[in-house]
């Protein structure tokens, strides 16, 4: 299945699902001389799904999380590259690599400056758009949320200045 349009080869394949599945009830009950009347009789299985998260299916309460998770990880890789990007064009870090600085003196400002300005945009979006206009319930510790926040913003930055420096 071609799914470059994933709605269209969704419902084609849900579609192709159906036929397969009603020609092979028509099948079988022809293989059992039964009539429609005789399936009524037989036992059933019933497939019930019980959704534990989110069990009211609201689409904004499950995205809302996913999609800041996704600008999270965009930007704390892309923000530290490119601030190094952008001191290699300048020629401000051939300064401070001569500089008795270490290399740490040099990116750990950088991460730590970077990280606070998406901490400050993750409280933002989580307090002034997500929580109030989605409705968002929220469950979990807040007060934890931001401390792994913090770490994984921090861990992904170095991919970040990792893809600078090939660069």
């Amino acid at each position: 299945m071609d799914t470059s349009n994933t709605v269209l080869g969704t419902l084609a394949t849900s579609y192709a699902a159906e036929i397969t599945a009603g020609f092979g009830q028509d099948l079988a009950m022809q293989q059992l001389g039964l009539n429609a009347g005789q399936m009524d009789s037989l036992p059933v299985i019933e497939d019930r799904h019980r959704v534990l998260y989110n069990p009211n299916q609201i689409d904004s309460w499950f995205m809302s999380i996913p999609e800041l998770l996704t600008v999270i990880t965009i930007l704390s890789m892309m923000l530290p590259a490119a601030a190094a990007v952008r001191e290699k064009e300048r020629g401000t870090i051939e300064q401070l690599a001569v500089s008795p600085l270490t290399p740490l003196r040099i990116l750990l400002p950088k991460i730590i400056a970077m990280s606070l300005v998406i901490l400050l945009g993750t409280a933002v979006c989580l307090f002034l758009i997500i929580i109030p206009a989605f409705h968002l319930p929220v469950k979990g510790s807040i007060g934890l949320f931001f401390p792994v926040t913090a770490l994984y913003v921090f861990a992904t930055s170095g991919i970040g200045l990792l893809i600078a420096t090939v660069s």
